[in-house]
């Protein structure tokens, strides 16, 4: 009798029946066509099956001012959970739109070091056709410094238009009293102006 033989007791018979070994169906990968080939999916079946998590994620590498990004920067500039990052970069690198690199960085939060990624240029591609503008959730500390600059020359601009205001007020009041084209009482709100405004 064969191994894979199964005893089956039917009307006082015994009856040897072979047992067939068949696969159970499973449901193809995402990235898997229905008859389970690994070919790349197009961009439109991923822009179907992408997900807020990794949308997050190419949209972080496209924000960044470095072309490769560690595990724990991605972490820090998205909202996607630690305990599923690694799932969905690894289904960004399935379907070749973002590259493991084979050099590993040291976050400086102990323990091993981060696994890095980068954006293929399929994914710059993809991104390029299917993101559009950038969601802006990852701002980089050189934007912070250059938004700081900013802000810090604009502030300085305003303070000079103001003290230059000041002084026209004055002016004007002293001028347009001393000539009689207007009346004390407005010289006065002039320079009360003036006063509020330096």
């Amino acid at each position: 009798m064969p191994e894979n033989a199964n005893l089956a007791i039917s009307s006082g018979i015994i009856i040897a029946v072979e047992s067939q070994h068949w696969p159970m169906p499973q449901e193809p990968f995402e990235g898997e066509g229905q008859d389970g080939s690994t070919e790349v999916p197009s961009f439109k079946t991923i822009s179907q099956s992408l997900g807020k998590p990794r949308k997050e994620l190419l949209t972080a590498f496209l924000e960044s001012d470095k072309s490769v990004l560690n595990t724990s920067q991605l972490r820090e500039h998205t909202t996607v959970s630690s305990g599923s990052i690694i799932h969905h970069l690894e289904r960004l690198v399935g379907w070749e739109l973002v590259v493991e690199e084979g050099e590993r960085e040291y976050h400086g939060h102990g323990g091993s070091n981060a696994r890095t990624w980068a954006l293929t240029d399929r994914g710059e591609q993809f991104c390029a056709d299917h993101l559009g503008a950038p969601l802006s959730e990852f701002v980089s500390p050189s934007d912070v410094a250059e938004m700081n600059e900013q802000l810090t020359e604009t502030t300085e601009r305003v303070g000079k238009m103001e003290d230059d205001l000041a002084i026209l007020l004055d002016a004007v009041a002293d001028i347009g009293e001393g000539t009689g084209h207007i009346s004390s009482e407005v010289a006065a709100k002039l320079r009360s102006k003036s006063q509020r405004i330096s």
